[in-house]
């Protein structure tokens, strides 16, 4: 599957193009950096409990990659920031945060798998079937720190994933600059 760090450029880019007039101050555009790419990254938070377990992919590919999660997590936030009297709509949130979520489902679909299950259950809790690419364009993500080819694995991801997703996120940037000095004052 992807690695954070493409999660990470994907999700800060369409973070631009959802809040194009979005301004605050520099440490408040760390904080909402950082919940931008933990939102981008969520699905993969099943790493935790394999940790504990002493096998960190023993949930992966689970129940956090799929639909049922994507809407729970979604809905969660929307009604946190509501609660919490945060100057964000509802529905524009919920569906920022399912668009996280996505982002994270389709880098993980086009990513070459090597390690089962193959795949995700997309479609959870409406269907069991794991989903993946028969096509795979993001090479695989070597998880295992002790397999001697990890940071020659490593190294390929980050250039691979730089090449596709630094221009992505460097335009949602630069658009949201270029139409924030459009706006009137």
């Amino acid at each position: 599957m992807s690695s954070p760090y493409g999660h990470s450029l994907v999700g800060l880019g369409l973070f631009h193009l959802y809040y194009p007039r979005w301004f605050a101050s520099c440490g408040k555009t760390l904080l909402i950096y950082g919940l931008v790419i933990l939102g981008a990254c969520s699905p993969d938070l099943d790493f935790l409990p394999g940790i504990f377990v002493g096998n960190p992919s023993r949930f992966h590919h689970g129940y956090f990659h799929s639909l049922g999660m994507a809407m729970v997590l979604s809905l969660t936030v929307g009604f946190l920031l509501t609660i919490f009297r945060f100057r964000s709509s509802f529905g524009k949130t919920v569906g920022f945060v399912l668009t996280l979520v996505f982002s994270h489902f389709l880098l993980d679909f086009f990513t070459a798998d090597f390690s089962p299950p193959y795949g995700f259950p997309l479609l959870w809790p409406f269907s069991e079937t794991y989903f993946i690419s028969p096509w795979p364009i993001l090479p695989f993500v070597e998880r295992d720190l002790t397999n001697p080819a990890f940071w020659d694995q490593a190294i390929r991801v980050f250039t691979v994933e730089s090449l596709f997703f630094l221009p992505f996120f460097w335009l949602c940037w630069r658009l949201r600059k270029i139409g924030n000095q459009r706006l009137p004052k």
